[in-house]
């Protein structure tokens, strides 16, 4: 017999008189365990106790068996019976199962997301089981890993995975875990890892401490220099490519305490090591004052990318500049803070894109945004750090001719959805108007 391939997880709805035969159904292809390549289960349209036979058909031998995904089951404890040598791939969602199985050896993809509250893995045990899947290349926890309270340093005594062909990481639990598994976790510098930390932090030292080793821990573990940030409402994202975000990212960490407590979002970022940072994206509304020193001067900073949340970001264009001495008629200057040769981190930049901005909404002292990028644009000029180019996307209006006609007087190139407008076009190509 050739092999089968068995999928049976519909999206379909079914009466309640089909469910009886989709059951036989399913039940007749599991028999066939030793000929199947490829299993898929899970229990929408099947009645639980349908379900459940089902799923204790799976303690025969599967030699041929490849992959196998499965929902919502409690897996028995001989699962295929041990005999499995060809599976590579085993991907598992609210089941239980016991990492201690030798079916797991010759693993390339392991994936186990929200395993049930009274069956959570033990860190111990996952690292023990991981310690024999030499050629895993993906691996996903999603909560499912056991409470663990307490970080601390790696002892000697204690068991280490490694894991030389691993190409993507991907955790979702606790802080502490995160590290804990982490720490005992040999991989490559070019596996592409993303952390995530469930719950938010309260913003106390102890907390902070915990983010910074934290930070500590993943960036060391970048591959080589860090050239592009994303800070966003989840979390910061870091490539080694400065044309993010084109690919998936090397780092990905997920802290909801990076927008809700500056102080600890400030000491992760300083945790990494950012000198050689070419692109900043700026999608959450943090204050100028994190963004003017958290980052430190970024010499070799090219692009900042501005969201429709990161007005703020404009404020800190200015810091380090001295201040004007005769009045201005906007107001916008006045938020732009005394010169502190300190905070340099934004003077030597290349281009400013801002996306999705409303630029006749009011902002502070009743300026519309446009005139307070004009005016931080301007004090820019004056002081003899002119911003060479300003990319706008996607702020749609009606007015684009007049804000590029205003804009080009303090900016080197403005640049409106993709269309570049030099001081020696006669027309405005970025909506058509002739100027």
């Amino acid at each position: 017999m050739a092999a089968l391939n068995v999928v049976f997880s519909s999206d379909g709805h079914y009466a309640t008189w089909a469910q009886p035969r989709l059951a036989f159904i399913v039940k007749a292809a599991v028999l066939e365990l030793s000929h199947i390549r490829n299993l898929h289960l899970s229990p929408r349209n099947l009645a639980d106790v349908d379900y459940k036979e089902i799923i204790e058909l799976l303690d025969a031998p599967a030699p041929f068996l490849e992959t196998v995904e499965i929902t919502d089951a409690n897996l028995p404890v001989n699962l295929f019976a041990g005999d499995s040598p060809r599976l590579t791939g085993l991907v598992l969602s609210t089941c239980t199962f016991d990492m201690q199985l030798p079916i797991v050896a010759n693993l390339r993809t392991l994936k186990l997301r929200h395993a049930p509250a009274d069956n959570r893995i033990p860190v111990d045990q996952l690292i023990s089981a991981l310690s024999t899947m030499s050629r895993l290349e993906a691996l996903h926890v999603i909560d499912s890993l056991d409470d663990h309270h307490g970080v601390t340093a790696i002892h000697p005594a204690q068991q280490v995975a490694q894991l030389p062909h691993l190409i993507e990481l991907s955790i979702d639990c606790l802080l502490s875990n995160c590290i804990s598994l982490l720490n005992r976790i040999v991989y490559p510098t070019s596996t592409r890892v993303c952390a995530k930390y469930q719950t938010d932090l309260s913003g106390k030292d102890d907390d902070i401490s915990v983010v910074r080793s934290f930070a500590k821990e993943l960036g060391s573990r970048a591959p080589g220099p860090i050239r592009s940030v994303m800070l966003d409402e989840h979390g910061i994202k870091v490539w080694q490519s400065p044309h993010a975000p084109a690919s998936s990212p090397n780092l990905e960490i997920t802290l909801p305490v990076l927008s809700k407590h500056e102080p600890a979002a400030k000491r992760f970022i300083r945790s990494l090591d950012l000198t050689r940072l070419k692109t900043l994206i700026l999608h959450c509304p943090f204050s100028p004052k994190f963004l003017t020193t958290s980052f430190g001067e970024l010499r070799h900073l090219t692009t900042v990318i501005a969201g429709d949340n990161a007005f703020m970001f404009l404020s800190a264009l200015a810091v380090g500049l001295p201040r004007k001495t005769s009045s201005t008629t906007d107001g916008a200057d006045a938020d732009a803070g005394p010169s502190d040769k300190s905070k340099l981190t934004f003077l030597s930049f290349k281009t400013l894109q801002i996306e999705g901005w409303q630029f006749d909404e009011l902002r502070q002292g009743g300026n519309t945004v446009f005139e307070v990028l004009k005016s931080c644009l301007r004090r820019r000029n004056e002081a003899g750090a002119p911003l060479p180019k300003l990319a706008i996307q996607s702020c749609l209006h009606g007015k684009e001719h007049l804000y590029v006609r205003a804009l080009r007087a303090v900016v080197g190139e403005v640049e409106w959805d993709g269309a570049s407008n030099q001081e020696d076009s006669d027309e405005c190509e970025g909506c058509g108007h002739r100027r």
